[in-house]
């Protein structure tokens, strides 16, 4: 009994890294435009109240033009428990940074709908 309990433990644990290094890993390869674009979103509390709160969300953009172009353009969706946000925008980069993925950008276009 004790070594299955012993290695449940020590799957939780490998499970836990493994959840907490891929959040990571998200967080430091997305623009941090986005991020804080999803926050903002998060934080309206009239558009959480109409898509009945929010559950998870999803986004795209293309890394060839985040690292390549001047401009990236991005879409993406927040599910609330009730009605879905669909949004998609184009951002100009106002400032090439030296290491990766830590250029500056600014929303030029955004649009967002609900269904």
């Amino acid at each position: 009994m004790k070594k299955r309990l012993k290695g449940i433990l020590l799957f939780l644990i490998i499970a836990y890294l493994a959840s907490f290094l891929t959040n990571l890993y998200i967080e430091r390869t997305t623009p941090k435009f986005i991020n804080d674009l999803i926050e903002q979103m998060k934080n309206d509390k009239n558009l959480m109240n109409l898509i009945g709160g929010y559950h998870s969300f999803e986004y795209h953009y293309s890394s060839n033009e985040y690292e390549n172009a001047d401009s990236l353009h991005f879409d993406g969706i927040i599910t609330g428990n009730v009605k879905i946000v669909h949004f998609k925008g184009v951002a100009k980069k106002i400032k090439q940074a030296e290491e990766k993925n830590n250029h500056e950008w600014e929303i030029i276009h955004f649009e967002k709908s609900i269904k």
